[in-house]
């Protein structure tokens, strides 16, 4: 499948998302806002038995808003996020198209229950650049899914083979939490790294642990486990 780099323009700062999704008008014309840069082509088909899985979000491309930094955002357009390579793809026809992520605040998919599903350019200090999470929790303090996989090749020859005759794309993801000073950590979803992180309300989150006893390992137990730790934040101001 062929690939284009398209950019909207010229360069745009990136900016910070703001807590809702209001603020931004309706692009005048996606076309007028991109041009194609020299094209690559994706090659990473098995040897044997083709390829198990998708790089991507989505195993379709799927219509979403693009909120740019400029303030504009371009909706409903096919778009899916590339996990392997942390890119953003337009479809038009049968080509994929590469979005240039500079100039993207953030990206907006219908979700289950009216709840949208949006991925957010997020800093990573010891990476030294963004990265688009998912948005699980977004307050004074904030909850983000990175979503990435890996490329494992097929592995049928020589001695030590594990006679795999296909190629994979194999999901995982990271955990991470923002604090209203805006610093940014990687934790795992288990009690003592959480109460590491919100050690500054220590005591009374190991009495909500104990009392309602969340799911760390799924969005909803973590999203209510920020979300009371977040009120504790809110009451210790109004104080």
């Amino acid at each position: 499948m062929r690939l284009l780099i398209l950019f909207f323009g010229l360069a745009i700062p990136f900016s910070g998302i703001a807590q809702s999704l209001g603020g931004y008008v309706d692009a005048a014309n996606m076309e007028f806002m991109m041009r194609n840069a020299p094209g690559e082509i994706r090659n990473m088909k098995g040897e044997a038995y083709g390829t198990i899985g998708t790089p991507n979000f989505f195993d379709e491309f799927k219509h979403g808003n693009i909120y740019l930094a400029n303030k504009t955002v371009m909706k409903n357009v096919p778009l899916n996020y590339d996990c392997f390579k942390d890119q953003v793809l337009f479809n038009k026809g049968e080509v994929d198209y590469i979005l240039n992520k500079r100039l993207i605040d953030y990206l907006e998919f219908p979700g289950k229950a009216d709840s949208p599903i949006v991925l957010k350019q997020v800093f990573v200090a010891e990476k030294k650049t963004t990265l688009f999470m998912k948005v699980v929790y977004d307050e004074n303090t904030s909850l983000y899914r990175h979503y990435y996989k890996t490329f494992q090749e097929a592995d049928y020859t020589g001695a030590y083979n594990q006679d795999k005759r296909y190629d994979e794309y194999i999901s995982n993801h990271a955990w991470y939490m923002e604090n209203e000073d805006g610093e940014l950590t990687r934790f795992r979803p288990v009690k003592k790294a959480i109460l590491q992180i919100m050690k500054s309300h220590k005591e009374e989150m190991e009495k909500f642990l104990k009392r309602e006893k969340p799911d760390l390992k799924t969005e909803e137990g973590l999203y209510l486990t920020v979300k009371y730790y977040d009120e504790l934040l809110s009451v210790k101001e109004n104080n």
